[in-house]
């Protein structure tokens, strides 16, 4: 019955009440958008017909609307899988949900299918971002999070 006590133990690391949400909010989004755009991918001579027939000037072809629901497939998963490591508290995963927001702002920008809505959304998400990654950083210099060490196999 004797139990080992452990003379040093871990901080577990918390996640922050907001961020819980906000990365519920994430993980929802993201998720539904991937199983869409998967779907899009799948049935892509359907959905270049049907947009055929309800946009007859824009005049799509099916390898536009694979090679767009490919790259929306491909950045939503991505955005997934940050999700994802956000919820275990990995610096990796901010670093990839927030060059993905940048990439998703300049490609709605040069692709002109953008509109204003999204870009203040877009826009907020990497300002909240911004202020995420300074509360990190303060709370990493005053001790509250032991920052990761990365060893070198060589």
């Amino acid at each position: 019955m004797n139990k080992a006590i452990s003379t040093n133990p871990e901080p577990l690391l918390k996640r922050p009440f907001f961020l819980s949400v906000l990365n519920i909010v994430i993980l929802t989004y993201s998720g539904a958008l991937t199983l869409i755009t998967l779907t899009l991918s799948i049935n892509y001579k359907w959905v270049t017909k049907v947009l055929n027939d309800y946009l007859p000037n824009q005049n799509y072809d099916e390898i536009k609307v694979l090679i767009m629901s490919v790259t929306g497939l491909l950045i939503f998963g991505l955005t997934f899988w940050s999700g994802l490591l956000i919820w275990k508290l990995k610096y990796k995963g901010f670093i990839i949900y927030f060059g993905l927001t940048i990439i998703t702002i300049f490609v709605l920008l040069f692709s002109g299918y953008g509109y204003m809505p999204e870009y203040i959304v877009l826009i907020g998400i990497v300002l909240l971002m911004l202020f995420y990654s300074v509360k990190i950083r303060k709370m990493i210099n005053s001790g509250k999070i032991k920052q990761a060490k990365v060893e070198n196999n060589e």
